[in-house]
């Protein structure tokens, strides 16, 4: 009898740990998607430049980098980075539980946006679609908490012709310069790249 319990409560404590993971996956999408809507009007102006953004000719700082693909067009661009003791002093304020970076590394912290254009559905976008390069290694995306005037380039939905952007955090090598690559799904042999010039 007493097994039976215990398989019960454990059958019970399974339902609602699903249920509990399925109802914060799609709280973070909505958030995702209600800050893509309501953040429209913040989005920096940045110049569109001529060429690709590829990665033996990275745009920089301010410009917009066209991806493109059959099924659609993204312009992405870098706007804002902040890096060394101001970005730890940035990630250590946003909560109590972030850990100082650690001996040999700083955090990296860079303001992104992307627009897509020319497509059919909606996708949805996160941090992952972008990696950080120091001398052709991959940085760690940090999951380090920001203060609450910096939004961070959360997951979520974005349609045609939507704008999205926030910050995104990487841990990477002190004085070492990054280039920002950006690869989302949709485009799985086309990347596009931006020299963040720090």
């Amino acid at each position: 009898m007493g097994l039976k319990i215990v398989f019960l409560l454990l059958v019970v404590l399974a339902f609602a740990l699903v249920g509990y993971m399925n109802y914060s996956d799609i709280q973070e999408i909505a958030s995702g998607y209600s800050q893509t809507t309501d953040a429209q009007e913040d989005l920096p102006e940045v110049a569109v430049t001529s060429h690709a953004g590829t990665y033996e000719d990275p745009v920089i700082l301010g410009e917009a980098a066209k991806c493109t693909s059959p099924l659609a067009t993204y312009f992405v661009s870098a706007t804002d980075v902040i890096r060394g003791v101001e970005a730890n002093d940035i990630v250590l304020s946003g909560s109590e539980f972030n850990d100082l970076a650690p001996e040999g590394y700083e955090y990296f912290l860079v303001n992104v946006s992307v627009k897509y254009g020319n497509g059919e559905n909606s996708v949805i976008m996160s941090s992952k679609d972008f990696k950080a390069f120091c001398e052709g290694v991959e940085c760690n995306l940090s999951y380090a908490l920001l203060p609450d005037d910096m939004q961070k380039f959360s997951k979520g939905g974005i349609a045609s012709d939507g704008k999205k952007h926030g910050w995104l955090v990487y841990l990477i090598p002190q004085n070492k310069t990054v280039l920002l690559e950006f690869n989302p799904v949709e485009l799985p042999s086309k990347s596009c790249y931006i020299d963040t010039g720090a």
